[in-house]
């Protein structure tokens, strides 16, 4: 495709349109303007920056993003002024990955070290200044928990709730802002600094309906629930006209009277999806043969350092039938405030305990109390001959809820408690106080982490 030619007020330039970007024009030049730009990081590795992405658009409406390396950012990170237009020129194009797309273009820029970016004086008006790549609620269903498309989404609002979470585990303290928009078919959840950009957008909207244009979320089910978890890349358009705008005011889904209803946080939420044993027990046992094999970890010969964590294996009891809970490090840290190495350095278990046999006495106090359980049944649990489920989650629910019929006496055999103390309930503590345990189901075989997008998942619902 032969270049373009744009006149300015020094020597003409030649350039090539977004579309025609394919890795086979040797040093091109393009002329966008830029949309956005934002930081990328790793949150597993200590918040790490791995890149600035751009989002660019051209005269044909044609969006590319755009990655800078960390090393360059003195070079191009100044220049970076939303809404420019600039000419680029000598830079990679890659085939982009199939994973957290903001545009639907095959290829993705890199700037490099003989990169230049110059600004491009403003008689080039035929650029659009906006970007939006809408998905209707059908479209996301098909890409919802694949982690490949980042979709532009339009709603109304009708529930805003504060969300805030504490981390009792860090010293000191740490609260994370998490806000939660509730439309008619999913949740929005918004996080961090993100998140009080949102709520003072917010403070200066009440009492009035909201349209909302969220630009780069990502879907996700949580516990049968879709959520649009906001990511790095995220922005938000208020109240703002536009064809997408104009359009979704004409469809059925416009509710012209309704005002945002808003909710404190509130110290609990009691969850809905509750299930017993036996129902879980039955579903995996219906389900079994069906999942896939299982994941060994080879000898990588490497040396590692190890660090204590938690793994404390209970027994529960519904009211109708046991089953054996583990609690891993996150779920321990969260209920017992603090971590395995500072509760073993404050029992002194490296010099009272050499063999692993004492458990601490704050381990000791969680027996014989009531907590939903959020569990998780992964594939391991179709193969497994003695089943254990693994806990996400333990919260104490409210007084209310564990209110208990009154039991009758147990006519069968009563078992003997054994001699040697572990982590389990014991025979003596089922006997005295049954457990009356609400369970929780969440059918994934990975944490609730993270993303390097800033995608979280939600422990609220």
């Amino acid at each position: 495709m032969p270049p373009n030619t744009l006149k300015t007020n020094e020597n003409p330039l030649s350039y090539s349109t977004l579309d025609a970007l394919d890795g086979k024009i040797d040093s091109p030049t393009i002329v966008v303007r830029l949309i956005q730009s934002w930081e990328v990081r790793d949150f597993k590795r200590n918040n790490l920056l791995l890149s600035v992405d751009c989002l660019l658009i051209d005269e044909k409406a044609n969006a590319i993003q755009g990655s800078i390396h960390p090393r360059r950012l003195h070079k191009f990170k100044p220049k970076l002024i939303e809404g420019n237009i600039f000419s680029i020129h000598d830079f990679d194009v890659k085939k982009q990955q199939n994973s957290y797309r903001l545009t639907n273009h095959d290829y993705k820029i890199f700037f490099n070290d003989h990169t230049s970016m110059n600004v491009v004086d403003n008689i080039h008006n035929d650029i659009p200044h906006e970007y939006f790549r809408i998905q209707t609620f059908k479209d996301i269903e098909m890409i919802v928990d694949k982690g490949e498309n980042l979709p532009d989404i339009v709603g109304q609002v009708s529930r805003i709730r504060n969300s805030d979470k504490l981390d009792e585990t860090t010293i000191p303290p740490k609260t994370t802002n998490n806000v939660i928009l509730t439309g008619e078919t999913a949740y929005i959840s918004i996080w961090d600094k993100l998140a009080c950009k949102v709520r003072n957008d917010l403070d200066q909207l009440q009492g009035e309906p909201l349209i909302v244009i969220v630009t780069g979320v990502n879907p996700k089910t949580v516990r049968g629930e879709l959520y649009l978890n906001t990511t790095a890349s995220t922005r938000f358009y208020w109240n703002i006209e536009n064809d997408v705008t104009k359009d979704f005011r004409k469809s059925t889904n416009f509710q012209k009277l309704l005002v945002p209803s808003c909710e404190e946080q509130t110290t609990e939420l009691v969850p809905t999806n509750i299930e017993s044993i036996t129902q879980i027990l039955a579903y995996v046992n219906d389900q079994s043969g069906k999942a896939g094999q299982a994941i060994t970890c080879g000898n990588c010969g490497s040396v590692s350092i190890g660090r204590l964590r938690y793994r404390i294996e209970v027994i529960v009891d519904d009211g109708c039938q046991t089953s054996t809970f583990i609690i891993f490090d996150e779920a321990g840290q969260t209920l017992l405030k603090t971590t395995a190495s500072n509760l073993a350095s404050k029992n002194n278990v490296g010099e009272n305990d050499p063999y692993g046999e004492i458990v601490p006495q704050e381990i000791h106090n969680i027996i014989g109390k009531d907590f939903f359980f959020y569990i998780k049944v992964a594939s391991y649990n179709f193969t497994a001959k003695h089943q254990s489920f693994s806990v996400s989650k333990m919260v104490t629910p409210s007084p209310m809820v564990t209110k208990r019929p009154t039991e009758t006496p147990d006519p069968s055999p009563t078992k003997s408690t054994s001699d040697t103390e572990n982590i389990n309930i014991t025979n003596k503590k089922r006997r005295t106080r049954k457990n009356i345990t609400k369970v929780v189901v969440e059918e994934s075989d990975d944490e609730l982490v993270r993303s390097s997008h800033s995608d979280r998942a939600l422990d609220d619902v």
